[in-house]
């Protein structure tokens, strides 16, 4: 199904830009709550994530920083830059927001999740280069669970790692089942989402970190998956940049929408996506051409 959307000008340095869609109007689970009856697009977004209360925390990969807005507006928090020293960053991919302010960053180039505080304190890190327990080789995703632990996709190890929020390792799950997992989403009852890359599934991972079930794949024309959000109805949403569509499941793992987007008359290709506390799913796209 192609839905037409308005392009809301939130240009990215790298030329995303921020669709907003109501989740009614792709029919996934009960009926959205609270769509916004207005959008609000102001400012320039490469990667959106929100808190419970609707503040922006901003990722831009390629100035390597985040930007951390607060909700009565003003400047905003900076947080990081480019390096590879304590609170630098080398390419980061992802970030998630855990309890006490603290913002988890992946830090992909330098194998490791950086930790700061809203207000823009560096705590510290999480994980190291290499294959061990508590190492990282490429992380990816990040996602804090109920209980304040950090869940990492540790890509090319092909695993996930488990941490506590002051860096102890917990260990390492699903070992050697995971096919380059990437983006991560902890669903309302506890269970981790895993986008599998290298398959284009999505691993259900259970609260003690064992693969119970998948859903998504080939078969549902899934690419090159990279990111993943869980709506309070146990809904998933999967953006895929190769076949430049958002892949709409069901709590259950049915696919219920191929949501394609247009940019400008084109196809655009999702990068990443984000629930705002109202339900609203925005997505920052590319061209799909230059996805290509």
């Amino acid at each position: 199904m192609s839905l037409p959307r308005r392009n809301f000008l939130r240009l990215s340095a790298f030329g995303a830009v921020s669709l907003v869609l109501p989740l009614a109007s792709v029919g996934c689970g009960s009926p959205a709550v609270g769509i916004l009856p207005d959008v609000h697009a102001g400012g320039d977004a490469d990667l959106l994530f929100f808190d419970t209360r609707g503040r922006r925390v901003q990722l831009q990969p390629l100035a390597n920083r985040v930007l951390v807005h607060a909700a009565e507006g003003g400047e905003p928090v900076v947080l990081g830059r480019f390096g590879m020293g304590a609170g630098q960053l080398n390419g980061p991919t992802s970030l998630a927001l855990g309890p006490d302010e603290r913002v988890y960053v992946v830090d992909r180039g330098n194998a490791r999740v950086q930790v700061f505080t809203r207000s823009g304190a560096y705590l510290g890190q999480l994980g190291r280069s290499g294959t061990g327990e508590g190492e990282l080789a490429f992380p990816y995703g990040v996602a804090v669970a109920a209980d304040g632990s950090v869940w990492v996709s540790d890509t090319l190890n092909h695993r996930l790692q488990r941490f506590e929020a002051d860096g102890r390792a917990l260990g390492a799950f699903a070992q050697g089942l995971l096919e380059t997992p990437r983006g991560l989403a902890i669903a309302p009852d506890g269970y981790l989402h895993v986008v599998e890359g290298g398959s284009g599934r999505i691993a259900v991972v259970s609260p003690e970190g064992v693969v119970v079930s998948r859903y998504g794949g080939r078969e549902d024309g899934l690419l090159s998956p990279r990111s993943i959000v869980a709506a309070a109805d146990g809904c998933t949403y999967v953006t895929d940049v190769t076949a430049a569509v958002i892949f709409a499941f069901a709590a259950d793992g049915r696919l219920r929408e191929r949501i394609q987007l247009t940019r400008d008359g084109l196809p655009a290709a999702p990068v990443h996506a984000a629930l705002t506390p109202s339900g609203v799913l925005e997505v920052a796209t590319v061209p799909a051409a230059a996805a290509a």
